[in-house]
């Protein structure tokens, strides 16, 4: 799953790490037995995977076999 969010970026830090634990516990409240972790892109803010390659999908209908 994906959550993507907007936000100011002097907040993107709080936003993010605040994105990151309500995504975690919402599995946990549902299997607690799981430890689930959530990976989070700020390095790059203006794509949308957690990798930073926004050309990927292109990449991809290019040649098939591509491999982010």
């Amino acid at each position: 799953d994906a959550f993507v969010f907007e936000a100011p970026l002097e907040n993107l830090e709080v936003v993010a790490s605040l994105t990151q634990g309500v995504m975690c516990d919402a599995v946990q409240e549902y299997f607690p037995m799981l430890q689930p972790k959530a990976d989070i892109n700020i390095d790059q803010p203006d794509c949308w995977n957690k990798d930073g390659h926004a050309d990927s999908v292109d990449r991809w209908l290019e040649d098939p076999t591509y491999s982010c």
